[in-house]
């Protein structure tokens, strides 16, 4: 599954996030793997889910074998989440591995808006027990040493000056990660010195640095740009 948006849409039903913990094993996939996949064994993984999306991000369903089962955009209903759940199971026990071909049913609304089925093919994906020698793990990034890293948790204030306690919404929560490199360090120590202790203006990447991650939902409204499609014509 991709996007925050997921946890609003479909999680703020308890009853569904007890059919998950009991019958799923949940999953939290950046879309930016899924659309370019990395070398290795996870490449292989992510390009075969990729292989039948339906849009750049959405729900995805795999049995063991790594062989797609549903992929939905939406629901036509709350209602229909649960429903979507249980036809995945019965999907599930019907091609539970790489032993029973299956397709992939891609939908834009479930139920009621579905898209043409994709086809299976006969590549097998063994999971091994750790990475190869030679294989990054995706989920460790390559980082020059001395990078510094940020965690960034937003949450909204309340009329009393404190976090809301409702996290479900899109809006009222988020996480993210930072980096700045090492090369901006040094600008910002240089800059520093030749300031003499006055003020000076901190170095422009490092502000991009800062500011770009300053937004709750920062993929869809970063001033800074970078949003797929997206244009800006003045950065100041």
């Amino acid at each position: 599954m991709f996007a925050a948006a997921t946890r609003e849409v479909v999680f703020s039903n308890p009853d569904v996030s007890v059919k998950v913990n009991e019958d799923f094993i949940l999953l939290a996939l950046k879309a930016g793997l899924v659309n370019h996949p990395p070398r290795g064994i996870e490449g292989d993984l992510y390009a075969e889910i990729g292989r039948s999306k339906p849009a750049p991000q959405g729900i995805c369903t795999i049995n063991s074998a790594g062989k797609v089962l549903v992929w939905s955009l939406s629901f036509d209903d709350d209602a229909s989440i649960l429903k979507f759940l249980k036809h995945v199971l019965m999907r599930y026990k019907r091609s539970p591995n790489a032993q029973q071909p299956v397709v992939a049913e891609r939908l834009r609304k479930f139920p009621s808006w579905q898209f043409s089925d994709f086809a299976y093919n006969e590549k097998r994906i063994p999971a091994p027990d750790r990475h190869l020698p030679y294989d990054r793990c995706p989920a460790n990034p390559a980082l020059e040493k001395g990078t510094l890293v940020g965690r960034i948790i937003g949450r909204p204030l309340d009329s009393s000056g404190k976090p809301i306690e409702d996290t479900i919404r899109q809006k009222h929560y988020m996480e993210a990660r930072f980096e700045i490199p090492v090369v901006h360090q040094e600008q910002l120590a240089s800059a520093v010195e030749h300031a003499d202790g006055k003020r000076f203006r901190i170095p422009r990447v490092l502000g991009r640095d800062l500011v770009t991650h300053a937004f709750l939902g920062q993929l869809d409204v970063n001033p800074m740009g970078g949003v797929p499609g997206s244009r800006n014509d003045s950065r100041e």
